[in-house]
């Protein structure tokens, strides 16, 4: 029987929820048929900013650039899984 002494519930539930957070996890890993080009993706939140591609690669952290890794990295999740 399937346990775990953080939750109080039946064997079956807990079974539920551990058969759950895997299929999650494996969900989470998996990436598309098709590859999401980052270099476009990193055009999209700099299209209309003024902002090049090397500065977004950049270390610098002026508040329109973290705006704009924020925006890519939100893209990328996104478009990755």
């Amino acid at each position: 029987m399937a346990s775990d002494a953080r939750v109080l519930w039946s064997g079956e539930f807990i079974a539920g929820l551990v058969a759950e957070a895997a299929w999650r996890d494996k969900e989470a890993l998996r990436l598309p048929c098709n590859v999401v080009d980052l270099a476009a993706l990193g055009r999209k939140p700099t299209a209309g900013e003024g902002i090049g591609e090397a500065e977004l690669r950049s270390g610098v952290r002026t508040r329109d650039l973290v705006r704009a890794r924020r925006v890519f990295c939100q893209l990328a999740i996104k478009g990755v899984g």
